[in-house]
């Protein structure tokens, strides 16, 4: 069934898990009129000025929604939402565009890595009545999904890598001074550079409130190369040097793995003493245990 010259029911039905686990994702005549709605005022608009539309995700039944763990109040539910990419354009570009050019209720830049075009994905409702018109860029932050409201292109790119910049960049965050941020730069340089944001929480005198206020504008974008160690065949010395270590600690460690022929767990290693249990989430992005 044809919604728009571009645009088929197929499309905005079409869902993998629901193939997979023989779930019903048809809608009724009236979600299906909500959907050509959809792709009149949003998605037709999009293919003309940039081409190729993939829509990843339309129309979810409420079955669908409780399998893939979404809500079944979710705009996909009432089929006026569908998540899509533009092939071969930045996401943000599109984003951009479709804030400036077109009504919309609710318009999110998912996930979005500046320097990496084919990041992330757009997720964009229309409603007849009440439109909010909320323009949000969805990122994570400590494993948690946080929506920041953007406003105009040049917020959308201004999130900057925490491996690169500089001392003085950073002080444009609220709560960062010069000694704060001479700090942060010290650290991310003794561990050979950030691989994720939590390990801000290891620099002294970064609250939980000014961390927060540093994602919003500094990321980990590129990480550094580290090839995760196991814990049962790495040496004395390999471990003593790698963060979060020293080598009383890893004198303590390797001991404890000849003692017991292997260690069988991170819960294990946190029973030795001087083991630092409150960074174990961060330790696991250098370590393994095989």
């Amino acid at each position: 069934m044809e919604l728009t010259r571009n645009f088929t029911l197929q499309e905005l039905i079409k869902s993998d898990t629901a193939i997979r686990k023989g779930i019903n994702n048809n809608p009724n005549a009236e979600q299906i009129e909500k959907l050509k709605t959809l792709c009149e005022k949003i998605l037709q608009p999009v293919r003309d000025h940039f081409g190729r539309v993939k829509v990843t995700s339309g129309f979810r039944s409420e079955d669908l929604c409780l399998a893939i763990g979404s809500s079944r109040n979710s705009q996909h539910a009432k089929a006026e939402a569908a998540d899509f990419e533009c092939v071969g354009v930045d996401n943000a570009e599109v984003a951009d565009w479709i804030k400036m050019n077109l009504e919309t209720d609710q318009l999110i830049l998912e996930f979005y890595t500046p320097g990496e075009p084919n990041s992330g994905w757009i997720h964009c409702s229309w409603i007849p009545e009440g439109r909010r018109e909320q323009f949000l860029l969805a990122h994570r932050v400590e494993g948690k999904t946080k929506y920041k409201p953007i406003i105009g292109k040049a917020e959308v790119i201004s999130i900057a890598d925490l491996n690169t910049v500089s001392a003085e960049d950073l002080q444009v965050v609220n709560g960062i001074g010069e000694k704060l941020s001479e700090r942060i730069v010290k650290y991310r340089n003794s561990i050979g550079g950030f691989l994720s944001e939590e390990q801000l929480k290891d620099v002294y005198g970064l609250s939980p409130e000014v961390i927060a206020r540093i994602n919003e504008k500094f990321q980990v974008i590129n990480k550094p190369q580290v090839i995760l160690q196991n814990i049962n065949s790495i040496t004395e010395a390999e471990l003593a040097e790698l963060p979060y270590f020293n080598p009383a600690l890893a004198r303590k460690i390797i001991n404890h793995r000849t003692m017991n022929e292997g260690i069988r767990s991170f819960e294990e290693l946190t029973k030795i003493s001087g083991f630092p249990s409150d960074k174990i989430d961060r330790i696991k992005l250098y370590l393994s245990v095989q």
